[in-house]
């Protein structure tokens, strides 16, 4: 036969203090065939019902208390394993109807029952404290000596405590090893009055731990919000109530357990975007949990492209701001590219964005405490084509182009994107008029106003209005100079400096808007400056003569 009772201590709270359980125990009943064995004529299991109806007459409301059994279903079933009563305060009053009705059939999965008892208790994330009561060995082929190690590596904070009742010699090390390899203690039980004894020391043991937790409320009065994004940091407080130094602890888990001595400290929770402060005190030889409420509000983002399309599914960067008395946000507080978007602000003003390449959207809200928005950002974009032609009729121009998009319809700030590619590709750009800066190699250049239109993609025929020139040259070339010069003609007379570059550049026709320029280049007997004009859509043959 087998018992376990596991002991949580909780506690109230800092900013609003709320009642806690002294203790959480869960109690696993082994109700496998061998507790039909008999002690001074009496059934085991009739021994163990008297000892459980006695103990819970005296037992402390303030302590939670669950029942697991194993054993009553199946014969011969090593996963005959059964919760019936999760651990609260009302569960005492129902549990000696329970055990009454157990009928013991099967066999002794010991080991099982142990981390079944443990994991109920969450043992990798809260203090867990385990007394198990058994009459015989494992029976289900599982090492309870190394299940207790492994448990205590583990768990945050595991003790099994074990009594034996009625146990034959040669069982006791492989049971009693489980209290020594967690930090428990062993007691023998030979008859009803030692095991009550046996069981009364060891619930004593593990309900006398007193610890406080940390509990989030997403608003005030409401359940526990255990949220596996929660990060705490608890730090002393000074003299003002305000924290000072280091962190004392920091972590992730959603209801820590503080193992700090009495003080005063403060708390900060974060989760998302949301966070929250209060100050708590730890008392001596108190338990209490201390419930720091968040006034949070839960956001589901999704964007769109454009009006009337379906949820994006491309890749982008989301990220939380929360909104500034000045009417600015802050920087982003939480971020995430996950497909699936949720975060969590204070109540009040807030905002939703995200980034793709240089494409950006928000959406602004206001938020109250506890409630649960869907928010679907629009970015608003319209998409052309751009098709570089020479002429309105010309071909599609093969040549890489360098585009410059401007916001706004005049070439001035800073750039929202530079690319380079050759031939048509779709452009995007957020709705509205637009500078488009171009620049083919180092003789073409020039800016456009274009409309991008929400939710449209137009193919739009870019026409540069342009040419080529290809040269030749002729003469002896200066030894020392290679470079040539370009200007454009302006209307007035002047000569506007375009391009330099080294004469192997001009080696193959170059572009340049339709007009009039000049070349310039150096010889070895001297300077040479020749005319030219280009026609759009076509090309001038420029013969360049250095002196003889």
């Amino acid at each position: 036969m087998a018992f376990a009772f596991a002991v949580l201590a909780a506690g109230a709270v800092g900013a609003a203090e709320q009642a806690a359980p002294a203790g959480r125990v869960m109690m696993v009943l082994d109700a496998s065939g061998s507790m039909w064995g008999q002690i001074d004529g009496v059934n085991k299991i009739v021994i163990a019902r008297t000892v459980v109806r006695d103990l819970l007459k005296d037992w402390d409301p303030d302590v939670e208390l669950g029942l697991m059994a194993y054993g009553h279903r199946r014969k011969g079933d090593c996963r005959d394993i059964e919760l019936l009563h999760t651990p609260s305060r009302e569960a005492p009053g129902r549990i000696a109807a329970t055990v009454d009705k157990l009928n013991p059939k099967g066999k002794t999965p010991l080991s099982e029952s142990v981390r079944q008892a443990a994991e109920a208790l969450r043992y990798t994330e809260e203090p867990a404290s385990i007394v198990l009561v058994t009459d015989g060995r494992e029976t289900c082929n599982v090492d309870p000596c190394a299940l207790a190690a492994e448990l205590e590596r583990a768990g945050v904070d595991l003790t099994v405590h074990v009594v034996g009742f009625d146990i034959r010699e040669k069982d006791r090390a492989g049971i009693a090893c489980m209290a020594e390899n967690t930090g428990g203690v062993y007691r023998d039980a030979a008859d009803a009055a030692s095991l009550k004894q046996a069981l009364g020391e060891v619930v004593e043991k593990a309900a006398a731990a007193k610890r406080d937790r940390l509990v989030a409320l997403m608003v005030e009065g409401a359940d526990p919000w255990n949220n596996v994004d929660l990060f705490w940091q608890v730090f002393a407080a000074d003299d003002a109530g305000q924290p000072t130094g280091a962190a004392l602890m920091k972590t992730t888990t959603a209801s820590p357990w503080l193992e700090l001595p009495p003080g005063r400290y403060v708390v900060e929770a974060k989760v998302s975007a949301a966070s929250a402060r209060a100050p708590i005190e730890i008392v001596e030889g108190e338990s209490r949990s201390h419930a720091i409420v968040m006034n949070a509000a839960t956001v589901d983002a999704d964007y769109v492209i454009a009006s009337g399309q379906a949820p994006g599914k491309e890749d982008v960067r989301w990220l939380a701001h929360r909104g500034l008395d000045d009417g600015t946000v802050s920087p982003p507080l939480d971020s995430t590219t996950d497909e699936t978007v949720r975060f969590h602000f204070n109540a009040g003003k807030a905002r939703v964005a995200l980034e793709q390449d240089y494409l950006s959207a928000h959406e602004d809200l206001t938020l109250a405490a506890g409630e649960e928005r869907k928010v679907t950002v629009n970015m608003r974009v319209g998409e052309l084509i751009l098709e570089p032609r020479l002429t309105a009729d010309g071909a599609v121009l093969g040549e890489d182009v360098t585009w410059v998009l401007y916001p706004g319809d005049e070439a001035a700030g800073r750039p929202l994107k530079t690319i380079v590619w050759g031939g048509p590709r779709p452009f995007r750009a957020p709705a509205g008029m637009h500078a488009v800066g171009f620049r083919v190699g180092q003789t073409l250049q020039g800016v456009k106003p274009l409309e991008f239109v929400e939710g449209e993609s137009t193919s739009l025929p870019f026409v540069l209005d342009a040419g080529y020139a290809a040269f030749t040259f002729t003469g002896e070339a200066s030894p020392s100079s290679s470079l040539i010069g370009f200007r454009k003609h302006a209307a007035d007379g002047s000569k506007v400096p375009l391009a330099t570059m080294d004469v192997s550049g001009a080696r193959r026709p170059l572009p340049f808007a339709a007009g009039d320029y000049s070349i310039a280049a150096t010889g070895a007997k001297g300077r040479v400056e020749v005319p030219f004009t280009v026609t759009a859509g076509g090309t001038t043959e420029v013969t360049v003569a250095y002196p003889e």
